[in-house]
């Protein structure tokens, strides 16, 4: 078997774009709630915020997940006076899924 190199165009890490990773997962339902999905994101390692959206069963599943990240970026963005965030990529998890963002300077 042969060994294969993956060969990616190296660059400085002050060149890389800045951003936030928002993680979603799936929460099924209980007696007391219907089944919802959880997006959190760690901006520090003092302030996690957080934004659960019920589960729209009509719009599947990556939507929903979608919307629960996007919950999340709009507080992250209405205690941010100088960023603003845009969804880079998204990857899928065993939990839910991680949508990657990009930092904009709002006062360029």
């Amino acid at each position: 078997m042969a060994n294969h190199t993956l060969r990616i165009a190296q660059v400085a890490p002050e060149t890389l774009p800045r951003g936030l990773a928002v993680v979603t997962r799936f929460a099924g339902p209980t007696n007391a709630r219907g089944s919802r999905v959880i997006a959190t994101c760690k901006r520090d390692s003092e302030t996690t915020f957080r934004a659960t959206v019920e589960y729209d069963h009509a719009g599947g599943l990556l939507e929903a997940h979608y919307s629960a990240a996007l919950a999340c970026l709009a507080k992250i963005e209405a205690q941010s006076d100088f960023f603003s965030f845009r969804f880079q990529a998204v990857a899928s998890t065993a939990d839910g899924y991680i949508f990657t963002t990009e930092a904009v300077c709002i006062h360029a």
